[in-house]
Formats: structure tokens, C-alpha cells, sequence
């Protein structure tokens, strides 16, 4: 779907549209950003897991973002692990983390997209994530939120 100038990263049917195939008991739904900036991370109220996707060469960023992706993101995915630059975006990733008590810090995974290396790994830190706030509760707490939020787009769309 496209965005259609829609801000926050997600299209204005998204949601209706994760409902619907929810609600056909769609196994799995995945929700790509119109690309994400600090002022457009709707996904982290729309979603029950936020991957956040990053390349190599991307570590003197994750200071300027950390305000906005590294509080949103439940699991980092460095893909083009193959390329140079992964060790230090990796270590730049985990210095920017590191405040965040261990239990709740995101995974960091390392993926090649084009030969599907990491992509097991990427599937089981999915499956913890979710095992995790499915246990502790916060499964719930997310999916009230999303209702929420999904009701105040609702009341605030004509206004618009």
C-alpha cells in the first residue's frame, strides 16, 4: 500500500488491513515502513514485534536515531552481514543498547538477505520475542494499545 503522504511510516489502511487478516486468522502479518524517520514510528503502535532493519556503515547514525528507533525496535536486523563495516555497526548498535537492562534489550541478528544466511536466527529471535510478551503479559497490554491508537487515527481523521 502506499503511503499516499501519510505520515508516521505506515499507510492509512494498514491497520484495517492487519484487522482483516487477523481476523481471517492469517498466520503471520508482516508490515513494512514507507522508510522511518524519528517523527514516523506509528509501526510500534501498530504492530506486536518491531524488527528494525539496519546495513553496515550505519553505526554513526544510531546516536542520531536513538531517540526514535532504538526506543521502538524489540529485534535489530544488520543485513548485508557480509559486507564491511558489520563489526563496528554492531558494536556501535550495542553501545547505543547497552542502558537497557539485559531482559529487555532487543536482539541483534545478522542476515544476508540475498543467500538467506541468518534468516533462522532472524525466525527464532521472532518466536522468543513474542514467547516473551506472550508470558510476561505485555502481549495484551500492546494489543490494547494498538486498539487505541487505531480509535484515536479514527476520531482524529476528519479533523485532518
Amino acid at each position: 500500500m502506499a503511503s499516499r503522504g501519510q505520515l508516521g511510516g505506515l499507510a492509512v489502511a494498514t491497520r484495517s488491513a492487519r484487522r482483516l487478516l487477523e481476523a481471517c486468522n492469517w498466520p503471520l502479518v508482516l508490515i513494512e515502513t514507507v522508510g522511518v524517520g524519528q517523527v514516523e514510528l506509528d509501526v510500534a503502535s501498530t504492530t506486536d514485534t518491531v524488527v528494525v532493519v539496519l546495513n553496515p556503515g550505519w553505526g554513526d547514525e544510531v546516536q542520531a536515531n536513538k531517540a526514535g528507533l532504538m526506543e521502538v525496535a524489540d529485534i535489530f536486523v544488520i543485513n548485508k552481514a557480509d559486507k564491511a563495516g558489520l563489526q563496528a555497526t554492531r558494536r556501535d548498535l550495542e553501545g547505543a543498547l547497552a542502558a537497557i537492562p539485559q531482559e529487555r534489550r532487543p536482539a541483534i541478528v545478522e542476515t544476508v538477505a540475498t543467500d538467506g544466511r541468518g534468516a533462522a536466527d532472524l525466525w527464532a529471535a521472532i518466536a522468543a520475542h513474542r514467547h516473551r510478551i506472550t508470558a510476561s503479559g505485555e502481549l495484551s497490554k500492546r494489543r490494547d494499545e494498538q486498539r487505541r491508537a487505531e480509535l484515536r487515527g479514527v476520531m482524529e481523521a476528519p479533523l485532518e
